[in-house]
Order: structure tokens, then sequence, then C-alpha cells
């Protein structure tokens, strides 16, 4: 009764303070996400799957990058199987709704778990899965889904603790569905918040009962966690790949951009502070938490939840603030590889949550005292003193609030009547005024994709003829489109056109290095790739070296009058312009194919002397390519030039078959991305891929016929798909023993 309540209280919720109020007609930075990134993926990913296929690499986007291992794609994650859906805008709405109900009904399930009432466990409920900032971080699905796991992960933790037999697979499904759901940063958030709990409680069991048994415990924590981890090796091991190859291993994020940025990334303490007293925005405060504050639980078994509340909402307000408590975390190994401290909002509101389910069961504990100021005057007291000075803040202060003037006026009317039954009346007006005052403070009024998905398709006739006119080179979109969905650069994915740069948290160092020394403009956004403007000083022959052909730019940009400038001649500068659409797009016909063939080759064994070299004005990529070689010496092959053609036949997303002939022995060089996984063959025998010119491949051929296939399988998919076999099958044998054994003690039961 209580989960249907719950959804109804969802869906009303979705569709009144969400769907309805959606009246902007432009993104912004808090849909930004929603429309530059997850839309076009779950797309193409819905697509590949609709049509058989796992993509494991995407060519589309900075030179050809990880598909299965950037861990948004989500391709593991069982819940979007939604995504199968051809309308990929309701599939979106689908997903949020479900992870929020999803949240809430396992933070009930919690608080059902510590003893507390039904009526606590729906306060909590509600107040987490409508609370501000998850409902703000709409443009975020895969970090609201990892969000909505940490209550059932607590719980499977409460669970080990407590010896239920299934809790220590429930932990482990847990823990391997927010590694397959890939948002890595809210995955070592959670990871904080149930360190600590576990702490607790395991301190709490301590103090009963005999040492050999907590430690027993610990090892099985441990042991579901392993599980966990090994049931998604399929997922982790490609990633881990990749972070090894990104630019953002080891930190590489300014604390000036992590506490700023695009969008604010902290909440000082005075705002964070007024928030909370006039009850609105994300640190809005309803009555229930704050009486959770002071009703300190009388049970021995609640006084752990009640800590853990306190430290989660101690330690994440500090980290909200970006001050000293920050910048001490951020020294820190993983608080450097990421950024904006305000999402750690969630376990604040999590927090909040509890101290809501705290209140209302402490109240249906007061209830049947018909004399409270009598028998409970300091307890009463204090909660009298604290919400009558709120309320007179709400008053002279804030001038509105209606409904959290209604609830204290409500909790005045339970200390006054005396019957049980209009005391419980009372609480359930409580719950009530609490979801009402979630409701109405200001929400997310983004435009919704369900609503709004032609606008990907707006200009898509121009993508679609640069892509056949590129003949599989890169197109370039200028930074400053990131607003608009018409013209993002993840337009590659939904057009099938090759982008040479994009938005993403976790593209290679060697991409990141590439184009940075390309733009030769200061980029505060490095490490993320998009960011890089082009301007006078961009050294183009390493953009045409990429095969970047065209570019798009804003009408009249500045940024781009360079190439302006240079269309003026086109004959003598090979670089033409024309605007389609209301955008200027700009034409090097100078720049190379993605494969081509060149006889000669320089080993050179250091990365950064090759891309010093590339990024001299004369360097010429058609006289030689450079090899990255550890041999530590440079050699030479002086073949003169000759006849070659280069044909790439089958450019499919995880294979690629080029036919080649020359009058002479050489090497194909290909401006896709040097990665590991990547395995080729010429004329059917296995040879090696060489990094070439800083990023891309080359492979060796001899002279005449040559037909080269590049197949990407990772070895990392291999093995963890091995792992994760093996953990899978483990955990079947378990729950076969738990439900064998389960059915024994039945029937013994029976008889």
């Amino acid at each position: 009764m209580t989960g249907l309540l719950l959804a109804a209280v969802m869906i009303g919720f979705w569709y009144f303070a969400l769907v309805v109020p959606a009246t902007l007609t432009t993104v912004t930075l808090r849909s930004a996400d929603l429309y530059s990134e997850h839309y076009p993926v779950a797309r193409y990913a819905g697509e590949m799957l609709r049509r058989g296929e796992i993509p494991l690499w995407n060519p589309y986007q900075l030179n050809g990058i990880p598909f299965l291992a950037v861990p948004h794609s989500r391709l593991f994650y069982p819940p979007n199987l939604i995504y199968l859906l051809p309308q990929t805008g309701i599939a979106i709405e689908i997903d949020l709704v479900f992870h929020w109900l999803f949240a809430g009904v396992g933070l009930w399930l919690l608080v059902r778990a510590w003893g507390m009432s039904h009526l606590a466990g729906f306060a909590a409920a509600t107040s987490f899965m409508l609370s501000r900032w998850l409902v703000d971080a709409i443009q975020w699905p895969g970090i609201i889904a990892c969000a909505a796991w940490l209550p059932w992960t607590l719980l499977s933790i409460e669970g080990v603790l407590r010896r239920q037999r299934w809790a220590p697979i429930g932990l482990a499904l847990a823990l391997a569905m927010q590694l397959f759901n890939g948002a890595t940063e809210f995955i070592v958030y959670n990871a904080y918040a149930c360190a600590l709990y576990s702490g607790i409680r395991l301190i709490d069991l301590g103090r009963g009962e005999r040492t050999q048994d907590v430690f027993l415990r610990i090892g099985v924590l441990c042991a579901a966690v392993t599980a966990g981890v090994g049931l998604a090796a399929i997922q982790l091991l490609p990633t881990l790949e990749l972070l090894t190859e990104s630019g953002r291993l080891g930190g590489g994020t300014h604390l000036e951009f992590a506490l700023g940025g695009p969008l604010t990334g902290h909440l000082p303490e005075a705002p964070f502070l007024m928030g909370a007293l006039n009850a609105e925005g994300w640190s809005a405060l309803g009555l229930l938490p704050l009486l959770g504050l002071v009703l300190f639980p009388k049970q021995q078994g609640l006084r752990s939840p009640w800590i853990f509340a306190l430290l989660l909402v101690t330690y994440s307000s500090l980290l909200i603030f970006g001050g000293w408590f920050f910048e001490l975390y951020f020294d820190t190994f993983l608080g450097q590889m990421f950024r904006r401290p305000t999402k750690f909002f969630y376990q604040y509101n999590l927090g909040l949550g509890i101290f809501a389910a705290v209140a209302m069961n402490r109240l249906l504990e007061l209830r049947d005292n018909r004399s409270l100021l009598g028998s409970h005057p300091w307890e009463i007291g204090l909660a009298g003193i604290v919400t009558l000075a709120w309320g007179i803040w709400l008053l002279v202060v804030a001038h509105s609030v209606p409904w959290i003037l209604g609830s204290i006026a409500l909790l005045a009317t339970f200390v006054f009547v005396r019957d049980p039954k209009q005391r419980t009346w009372v609480c359930l007006a409580l719950c009530a005024t609490q979801v009402v005052h979630l409701t109405l403070v200001p929400r997310n009024n983004s435009m919704r994709p369900f609503r709004q998905e032609h606008r990907f398709d707006s200009i898509e006739n121009v993508f679609d003829s640069l892509r056949d006119q590129a003949d599989l080179q890169r197109i370039y979109t200028s930074p400053m489109f990131i607003f608009d969905p018409a013209t993002t650069p993840k337009q590659g994915l939904l057009r099938g056109a090759y982008m040479a740069v994009d938005y993403e948290p976790l593209t290679t160092g060697r991409q990141r290095d590439y184009y940075l020394r390309a733009s030769m403009e200061p980029s505060v956004t490095a490490h993320f790739s998009g960011g890089y403007f082009v301007g006078e000083n961009t050294r183009w022959g390493l953009l045409d070296n990429a095969s970047v052909r065209f570019y798009l730019a804003l009408a009249n940009e500045p940024a781009f009058d360079f190439l302006r400038t240079l269309s003026t001649k086109p004959r003598k500068t090979g670089v033409r312009m024309h605007r389609q659409r209301g955008v200027d797009v700009f034409e090097r016909t100078q720049a190379l194919p993605r494969a081509y063939f060149v006889a000669n080759a320089l080993e050179i064994p250091n990365a950064e002397a090759i891309l010093d070299r590339m990024s001299q004005p004369r360097f010429h990529s058609r006289n030689f390519v450079l090899l990255e070689r550890e041999r530590g010496s440079l050699t030479r092959s002086n073949r003169p030039p000759g006849s070659s053609h280069v044909e790439i036949e089958a450019p499919d997303s995880d294979t690629l078959r080029i036919d080649v002939w020359s009058d002479q022995p050489g090497y194909v060089v290909l401006t896709d991305t040097w990665y590991p996984g990547w395995e080729a063959t010429v004329n059917g025998e296995t040879v090696p891929i060489h990094r070439a010119n800083f990023l891309f491949r080359a492979v060796e051929v001899q002279q005449g016929d040559s037909q080269i296939v590049f197949r990407y399988a990772p070895q990392s998919l291999r093995d963890g798909a091995q792992i994760s076999g093996l953990f899978a099958l483990a955990l079947a044998v378990v729950a076969g023993y738990l439900a064998v054994q389960r059915r024994i003690e039945r029937r013994s039961g029976t008889r």
C-alpha cells in the first residue's frame, strides 16, 4: 500500500511540478548535459541494440573513443532496456521517474528495517525522492540512478550486519548495478556514505557481541563487495583501461575550476543557510527534518541511524561550502578527479530524509501520552523553541511559505490535543504538508526532450550534406554550440558523421594534448575535451593532420575570422566558406584523408618530441610518418614519392577495412585514435599497429595490393566477461543453495 502511495505521489509530482511548468524553450546550463550528452548516447545505444549489435567503439567522436568503456553509455545496466523504445525522449522520462521512485522505495524499506513505522518511512521517502537537488539534476539521469541506489546499498549492508540470509547477494547486486550504471563519481560518493554507515553500525555491534562475530560480519561485507565488483568486471575493466589512458587520472582539475566552472561548483555558508531557513533552494528544510534534529530517538536501535544522518548532513554540508574542508578533500587523489562539491547535496538530502523519519516515528510514539508538556518538558520545550523561532523567521524575513507555517501550526495542535486518533490525523497532515511544500519549492522548468526532440533534427540536412562531402573526414564544431541540440558535437552519433572534438569526461590524455596544442588557446576544461577554441594562434596543420575538413561556427563568430580571411582567396589558400541555415561552414581542402599512404617513416621514442615536430609549420605528413618506438635512435627511410591509392571500404564501429595499392613498400596511416584492443591484419596476416603521429595508427604494407582490416577486440572486455561470468555463476550457486536450504527448513517446520 505504501509503495503504491509513493508511486502516486511521484507520478503526480512529475507531472504537476516538472512537466507542466517546463516553460523554457532553450537549452540552459541546467539542461545542457541532457541534450549534449545523454540523449545522443542513449539514442545511439538504443538503435544499435535494436539492430542486435553491442557498440564497443565510437568512431564518431574525438578521432574515435571506446563506447562501452565510457561509463555513461550504461550499456549493461538492466533498467536501460527502456532505451530500446524508439522514442528516446519518452524513455528518458520513464528512466527519471523510475529512479526517483526507486530511491524513495529504497529509503522507505531502510527505515522499516530500522523498526520505524510505515508513516515514518513515507516521510523519509518523499523527503528524499522529491528533494530539490535530486529533481534539479534531470540533466544527469545516470547520476540520479546512482544516487537512487544508495538507500538500497545501505539496506543490504544492514541486512548483512543482521545476518539476513539473502543480504550479501543483495549487496553484491546493488554494487554491481551502480558499476553498470556508470556514474563513476557517484559510485565513489556512495562508497563514502556506505563506509561511514558500516563503521557506525559495527561500533554499535561491537559493544554487545563477541569480537570474532564482528570480524565475521566484516568478512561477509568484504566478500559481498568483492562479488559485486567481480560481477561488473565486464564494464569495470574496460573503464579502468580507459582511465589509465585518460588525462583525468591523478587529478588534472584545478581547485578554482572544481569550485567554479560553467556552473557554480559550491554553495557558500551564507546562501546555504539562508536557503535552509527560508525553506527554499537545494538546502530547503521542511519541518520534519528540523524536528528530527532535536527529537533524539529513545530506542537504542535507532540511535545509529540518527548519528549516521547527523554525520552525513555535517560532512556533506562542509563539502558543499567549498571551504577549508573541501580543500583538504581536494588534495586527495580521488578528490582531484571530480568537481562541483554541490553534487554532495543528494547525501545531505538523504540525511534530511532520515531525520524526517526519526521525527515522525517519535511523534507516533508520543501520541498516546495525554500530557506531553508534563511528561516530556525538555524534549517538547526544545522542539517548540526551535519551531517557534523558525516560524518567526519565516514570517518576518521570508514573508511567505504558508505550508511550512501550516506545519508549525499542526505541530502545536499535536501537543495540545489529547486524543491519539486526532494526533494520528495530525501526523498524516504533517506528511501531507511536507509533500506539498516540496512540490511548491521552485523546480527545474527546463524544456523536456520528449517535447523537443525535433530540435536535434532542425538542421539535419547540414550535417547530412557535410557527411557526404567529407568522405569520412572530420567536422569540427565550435564550443559555442554547447547549448544547441542541432549542432552538438554528438550529432555525429545521430547522423553517422565523424566529429573532431567533443565534451567527454574520460577522453584520452593524448587527445587532450593534441587538440590543446592545435588550439593554442587556454582551456580550463582541457581534460574534458570539447573546450578548445580556435583563433589567430591555432596550428591548423595539426587539425589538417587529424583529417578535420569542415568547421561549423556561429554566424560571424570572431574566433573564425582567420578562416574568413583565407576564404576570400579559396584557390590560393584552399579555404572555402558558405553560410547554411544560419551556420558558417568552412572547408579546408588541404585536410588529409582519414587514411593515406606514406613511403617514409621516422622513429622517435619520445611522444612530446613527436608533437613538437608535428607542430612546426613545415611538417608535411604526406612525406613521412612519425612512429613512436622505444629504440632510442632516429632512423630514416628515403624512398622517393610514388603512386598509391587508399580507400576505406567498411568504416563500421568495431571493424574497419582499407584497400591499398602502392608501387612501393610503406605505411598506411589511419587518423583514428591509437588505443589498446585494436588488432590489424594485412592480407589475412596479423601485423603490429604502430602509434603514429602522436595520436594515430599506422601499419606497414608491401608493394602492390593489400587489404588491411582493423578490428576492435579489447582484452579487457574478454577478461571482464570471463570474470563476470564466473561471479554470476558463483552467485547463482549460492542463491540456489540458499533457496534449497530455505525449502528444507520450511518442510521441517511443517512436520
